[in-house]
């Protein structure tokens, strides 16, 4: 948002700094005899009118701002966002493998309820982590897979409280690109062992700044759900929320 703001914030200075500049600009040089010289086709203006002027002109600007920001703040989400969730940054016995996928961001509430098929609120109640082929959105553990799509994602099984968009059942399992490199280190790398991965990834991938969820806590999520196994994250900041967040409450008050 204020990348956005910036520009404007810029194009009213220079246009406040013109006006002032013209204003300078209307005093005529002086004549040889020492009389200013009225401009050509134009009648010499006095003070009490450069200064009405110069207020409209103001006026005029404190408009357009407002024009500006009533357009703008669509339901904005949180500048802070996405600090709903902070991951410690701690260091594995094990190879990690930092991977960033080109992940869509939004900076609405309206545009993350557009991108998610489905939203809810509900506790997780479970964090495990599986081999997933990412075409089939379909388990494939297999060491001989001729697959080149799979990807170790870390499952979240979602006991879910109360459904706001799409058709969610009362246990959801959704899967987030990567692996944890805060917990249970040991046990992703024997599976990316047992799957074959290893000569692919040569560690653990890991997809950096992702909230890092909890259980026995609930959040708000939005997912997108296609064909296969599991519900799909939105991008790894922005899928799940604190109910209780500014964030939250407008994602749920701009659904339809």
């Amino acid at each position: 948002m204020r990348d956005k703001i910036r520009p404007f914030a810029r194009f009213f200075r220079r246009l406040l700094q013109r006006l002032r500049n013209g204003r300078k600009a209307r005093i005529n040089p002086p004549a040889p005899d020492g009389s200013a010289l009225p401009a050509v086709g134009k009648k010499p203006q006095n003070r009490t009118t450069e200064v009405v002027e110069m207020k409209k002109s103001i006026v005029l600007i404190l408009v357009l701002t407002l024009a500006f920001f009533a357009a703008s703040c669509d339901r904005p989400l949180d500048k802070d966002y996405p600090n709903d969730f902070i991951t410690s940054d701690l260091n594995p016995d094990y190879p990690i493998l930092s991977i960033r996928p080109d992940w869509p961001l939004y900076h609405t509430a309206d545009e993350v309820v557009k991108a998610a098929s489905n939203i809810y609120s509900g506790t997780v109640t479970g964090i495990s982590f599986a081999v997933v082929d990412m075409k089939t959105g379909r388990v494939d553990e297999n060491p001989k897979s001729a697959s080149t799509a799979r990807m170790l994602y870390t499952i979240y099984t979602v006991d879910v409280q109360e459904s706001f968009k799409g058709d969610n059942p009362s246990e959801t399992k959704i899967c987030k690109t990567g692996g944890m490199k805060q917990d249970r280190v040991k046990e992703q790398y024997d599976l990316m062992e047992r799957s074959g991965m290893l000569s692919r990834y040569n560690g653990i991938p890991i997809c950096d700044d992702a909230c890092s969820l909890a259980v026995g806590t609930t959040y708000l999520f939005c997912t997108s759900r296609t064909e296969g196994d599991f519900d799909h994250i939105i991008n790894p900041t922005q899928f799940a929320y604190d109910p209780a967040s500014g964030n939250a409450k407008n994602i749920v008050s701009s659904i339809d």
